[in-house]
């Protein structure tokens, strides 16, 4: 059995315009032609970078914890290089 979308068109007009007005600035944390410079001069890689930055919200959370927010990817690299990276990009 479908169950058919329903939604609000005023949600769905407040979800874009919050889209449209943050998308922007989101781009910038991936492209900043500045970015690559900052990861290196504080000892980062990629996989750390990223991982700090996704994670680092969560602040000195357990690496259990950044593991399991970090679902979507490959259990492997987010235990070792991800969730045990993102406390030590938190506490540069």
């Amino acid at each position: 059995m479908t169950v058919p979308f329903q939604h609000d068109d005023a949600a769905r007009a407040t979800a874009r315009q919050a889209y449209e007005t943050l998308e922007p600035l989101h781009v910038l944390a991936y492209f900043s032609p500045h970015l690559g410079e900052l990861a290196q001069s504080a000892g980062l890689d990629w996989s750390a970078l990223y991982a700090g930055a996704r994670g680092g919200p969560l602040g000195a959370a357990a690496p259990s914890v950044v593991t399991a927010c970090f679902f979507n990817f490959s259990p492997r690299w987010s235990s070792r290089r991800g969730a045990g990276r993102a406390s030590t990009v938190w506490s540069r």
